[in-house]
């Protein structure tokens, strides 16, 4: 008779890291570019790289760890398209169409990593007294109690619909798949889109570099009446009055952390 004590179980803390840490790997490798030499040695270096990146952008939790993986992610994707320019030098357009690319990947990096360490920043300043971590942990523990109880009460998820037996032959599918619709490569959009990607990217530039005006002018709809800095262009204040990409919705919400006294 096997008289081996049972385990103890798992403390919810530990298995809450693990799974984070599953996340964070999961949504990374599903994210990232193919290595330039696409084997499986090569994609293992790439995903341990990954990882380190996003280590060393310390985050905390699964919010903060989302948007680290998806500014890592933007990155890579930057650098890629960069890479491939080397590769097309002698194809003006496509080397056009690959700077775009990038230019559009990197405002998108750069809205994410702002948007974590505005994320970190409000983390910090609220964690920055015993009390302040300790009604952090205990409200955490409780929303995650209760969102656990809530999917355990939730009744079985639906099994997707198996797929017909008899499928159509190869000819009639082609014909009835739509036909696909080619993207504009960038020189070919109109004059009135381009203007407008780059009063928000602009806009993006301005607020990430100076997010206390930002907040200040969308607050006021327009400068502020006391305003001592010098006004950005006209064009580009009114994107920033009226703009709702990821940087000027950031700087609306931002504060910026002050070290605790004494």
């Amino acid at each position: 008779m096997d008289h081996t004590p049972p385990l103890p179980p798992l403390d919810p803390a530990v298995q809450r890291n693990k799974e984070l840490q599953l996340l964070a790997a999961d949504i990374l490798r599903g994210m990232l570019p193919p290595p330039a030499n696409d084997t499986p040695e090569a994609r293992a270096i790439r995903d341990r790289l990954a990882l380190a990146y996003l280590g060393s952008l310390l985050p905390v939790g699964i919010a903060e760890i989302r948007v680290a993986a998806n500014h890592i992610a933007a990155m890579e994707h930057a650098s890629e398209c960069m890479r491939q320019v080397g590769l097309h030098a002698n194809d003006p357009v496509r080397v056009k169409q690959l700077h775009a690319q990038s230019a559009s990947m990197g405002r998108e990096a750069r809205g994410y990593g702002a948007a974590l360490q505005r994320m970190q920043a409000a983390r910090n300043k609220r964690d920055s007294t015993p009390a302040g971590r300790e009604t952090s942990a205990w409200t955490e523990s409780c929303v995650l109690r209760e969102m656990t109880e809530a999917m355990e009460g939730l009744p079985p998820e639906p099994r997707p619909a198996p797929p017909p037996v008899a499928a159509a032959p190869a000819a009639a599918a082609a014909a009835a798949r739509p036909a696909r619709v080619p993207l504009l490569d960038y020189d070919d959009w109109p004059e009135d889109a381009k203007q407008r990607d780059r009063l928000r990217a602009a806009a993006d530039r301005y607020a990430i570099l100076n997010t206390m005006r930002v907040k200040r002018i969308r607050q006021h709809g327009g400068l502020p009446p006391d305003c001592d800095f010098e006004p950005p262009e006209p064009e580009i204040l009114q994107q920033i009055i009226t703009g709702k990409t990821v940087a000027l919705e950031w700087a609306d919400t931002y504060e910026p952390w002050v070290p605790p006294s004494g």
